[in-house]
């Protein structure tokens, strides 16, 4: 079972989608800016420690990141620069791996991010404000409203440093639903005929907090297809076979 400490970011449903029309264009690198911060968040209780430079392990996340999971659509944090500019925040303040100078309210889930000479992203989900926020300053959560960030995994390992330069290419993986609803229902989806995953996995793969788990089967329920049925609670020892996610990203394989 996967640690549970990428879960420990929301505290509420997503914000609204992040969408403009400057990445749309299908196979095409647009360069981005480049990289102002790199930063590794050893712990979640600690805060982020800056770096020169960062060894990214694809499948995995940032080297020493208490966020590297093999599983995890939340491996990397990516914030634009903007958002300090605006909020007058202290660096780290948003707790992100890679500060960006470009404007990221107009990258899409499944788009590539190409940093340096070799390091790849695969974007997933915005990241939603939590309540931590509002320990660096009283309705942090709400003011930042969609500049939170975006999520993502890391397909091709390199070393970022600071200065690099960004590039993106839209449209190359299957995109994530910004919802985290709908995000449990595509997972829930996957998971093989004859097996079951557990409500804690789920939560996991999906990218949402474990206390979410409570409701799903309410959001499982509202859905065609008895997805509720590939889905057992923690107290449940199912005679099924347990689905870990193992595949859920195999996609990154075939990339482009």
């Amino acid at each position: 079972m996967m640690a549970r400490g990428t879960q420990a970011h929301h505290e509420r449903g997503p914000s609204a989608p992040l969408r403009t029309a400057s990445v749309r264009k299908r196979g095409t690198w647009i360069h981005s800016g480049r990289v102002e911060g790199l930063w590794v968040r050893r712990d979640e209780a600690g805060p982020p420690v800056a770096s020169a430079a960062v060894q990214a392990e694809a499948g995995l996340g940032f080297k020493g990141d208490c966020h590297a999971e093999p599983l995890s659509p939340r491996q990397v944090l990516l914030v634009s620069a903007e958002a300090y500019r605006r909020l007058d925040l202290p660096p780290a303040s948003l707790r992100e791996n890679v500060t960006l100078s470009a404007d990221l309210r107009g990258w899409l889930s499944g788009s590539l991010v190409g940093i340096g000479r070799r390091m790849l992203l695969r974007l997933t989900f915005p990241c939603d404000p939590c309540s931590r926020l509002n320990g660096h300053r009283t309705g942090l959560m709400r003011a930042i409203g969609t500049e939170r960030g975006m999520l993502a995994r890391v397909v091709r390992s390199g070393t970022i440093r600071l200065g690099d330069p960004v590039r993106v290419r839209p449209k190359v993986f299957g995109s994530w639903s910004d919802g985290w609803q709908e995000r449990v229902r595509e997972v829930a989806r996957r998971v093989p005929s004859g097996a079951v995953v557990q409500n804690a996995q789920l939560a996991f793969l999906a990218g949402v907090p474990s206390s979410y788990c409570r409701v799903f089967s309410r959001v499982l329920a509202a859905s065609p297809g008895r997805l509720g049925r590939r889905v057992a609670s923690g107290q449940e020892q199912p005679s099924m076979p347990r689905w870990s996610g193992s595949d859920l990203f195999d996609d990154e394989r075939r990339r482009p």
